[in-house]
């Protein structure tokens, strides 16, 4: 056969095959970060990886169907990667947040005002610690910046939010609406823009420690010893708040994408949201729709050989049913690097192409801020009625009877009728539907030493349960929330004339 002949026959297989050529890269036709992005991506190796993470993060940021989890772990915000998250956040390109404790501590350090400093290496880790560095690789965190944090965070935030049963993205969203005057930075760029950010590993912090140490410091000032406290450790953090609350944006997004740097258990707990609903429709017999992930992009050095959940691939993402596979329209990229050497130049490439292409960010509208709407929303006309009680069940725990008296306390309401009757502590509340069969709710006499009720019965099953009542604002609309299954109702409301 000739050669003509066969480079015909090759050319030929090629185009049959739909195979991509490759284009040499010429930093002489490269003029910013767009374009290196896009030559790039027609190379080969990480670069080729880097530009085609490129097109599919630019593509699930502007799918107006898609919400966006980003996930974080590593020390990104000691590396001084904070702002690339603040960015995402200002422009839309995120719609949730699920990072470890140790990097959002961090950066409340530097949006409180404190630093972190380059390593030395005259100095050894017993001299660090003896000085009160605390090194993390090559950067230094000083221990005076987390006291002085968790001093702060003491008197600021946690009488605000502890009292009352929490997850960690109630939390984080009250130091962001106490550090977002402060300027730029993670968490106050959350809070300005309502994206809800989830701790899952949440003790696994400096911040974690605050908080443990808050609730303990409260019991010894009412006498107790430390040993006898830490035996029968109780507090209002409830980690199932944030896996529920999290799983109404994966329930409710008509498309879900995920931007992950590193791994870990933030990566993990986010790809959980779909298996979590399909556990729900299973055991509760439901037939809720199964959303899964339609994009990924991962930037993270862990090779897939060492068997560990932060170096695996999405393709076996597929087979838990946690990502839509390519053949049923998944767009996936992995990069190996290190964050700190391509993130920045991805965020900034894709900024620069979104705005010569005149694209913007979109996503769905999930409702206001962090209260997104519950599981089962059903949205039911209600009137109030307040009337005095003193026949309180007893049958509750106490530690049923301090979350409860801590919600009611938080309810601040004031009498609107004639014969509603709301004195120090002891009131009942009855709501009721205004057609179909009365569907009520009673919290019983707050009296000391009583306890308290919601009863009625539940949306979600005809058995008696604790419910709590989170009010939004004067009028508007309240979560009627089953704290037994975390489900709920959204409901909205109307003062008795």
């Amino acid at each position: 056969m000739s050669e003509d002949k066969w480079k015909a026959r090759l050319q030929d297989r090629s185009e049959e095959d739909k195979l991509i050529p490759l284009e040499t890269l010429d930093v002489n036709a490269i003029n910013d970060f767009d374009d290196m992005l896009s030559a790039m991506s027609l190379t080969a190796f990480n670069g080729r990886r880097l530009g085609e993470a490129a097109e599919v993060l630019q593509a699930m940021i502007a799918d107006p169907e898609c919400s966006v989890i980003l996930t974080l772990s590593g020390a990104m915000t000691v590396a001084k990667m904070g702002l690339l998250i603040t960015e995402m956040v200002e422009r839309g390109w995120v719609q949730a947040i699920v990072s470890t404790g140790a990097l959002m501590t961090h950066g409340l350090v530097e949006l409180s005002g404190m630093d972190h400093f380059k390593a030395q290496e005259k100095l050894d880790d017993t001299e660090l610690f003896e000085r009160g560095y605390n090194r993390v690789y090559d950067t230094y965190e000083l221990e005076t910046n987390l006291t002085a944090l968790g001093n702060a965070l003491d008197k600021a935030v946690f009488p605000d939010v502890l009292d009352q049963r929490f997850g960690s993205f109630e939390l984080m969203a009250a130091m962001g609406r106490w550090l977002a005057p402060r300027g730029r930075g993670v968490v106050g760029a959350c809070y300005r823009n309502n994206v809800p950010i989830y701790v899952p590993a949440f003790t696994d912090s400096e911040m974690g420690l605050d908080v443990a140490t808050w609730f303990i410091k409260r019991q010894v000032n009412l006498g107790r010893r430390v040993k006898d406290i830490t035996a029968d450790f109780k507090s209002n953090f409830d980690p199932f708040r944030d896996l529920t609350h999290y799983a109404r944006t994966v329930r409710f997004s008509p498309k879900l994408g995920i931007f992950t740097i590193g791994g870990g258990v933030p990566r993990n707990w986010a790809q959980q949201g779909p298996p979590f609903l399909d556990y729900l429709n299973t055991h509760l017999e439901r037939e809720s729709v199964l959303n899964r992930f339609s994009y990924g992009v991962r930037i993270c050095p862990e090779p897939v050989h060492w068997g560990g959940l932060s170096g695996c691939t999405y393709s076996e993402g597929v087979s838990w049913g946690k990502f839509v596979p390519p053949e049923e329209g998944g767009r996936f990229a992995e990069v190996y690097s290190d964050a700190t050497l391509v993130w920045p130049m991805l965020v900034k490439g894709i900024i620069q192409r979104m705005e010569k292409q005149g694209v913007e960010a979109g996503h769905p509208d999930l409702g206001d801020g962090p209260l997104a709407p519950p599981l089962e929303a059903e949205v039911v006309p209600l009137k109030l009625r307040f009337t005095a009680s003193s026949a309180p069940p007893a049958e509750l725990s106490e530690l049923d009877r301090a979350r409860i008296l801590a919600t009611a306390r938080r309810f601040k309401l004031e009498p609107d009728s004639a014969e509603a009757a709301l004195a120090d502590g002891e009131w009942t509340l009855r709501t009721v539907t205004e057609e179909g069969g009365d569907r009520v709710w009673t919290l019983w006499s707050l009296r000391p030493g009583d306890g308290c009720l919601f009863e009625g019965d539940s949306v979600a099953a005809s058995k008696t349960r604790l419910f709590q009542f989170d009010f939004s604002a004067d009028d508007g609309r309240y979560l009627i929330e089953d704290r037994a299954l975390g489900l709920g109702m959204l409901a909205a409301f109307q003062r008795r004339p």
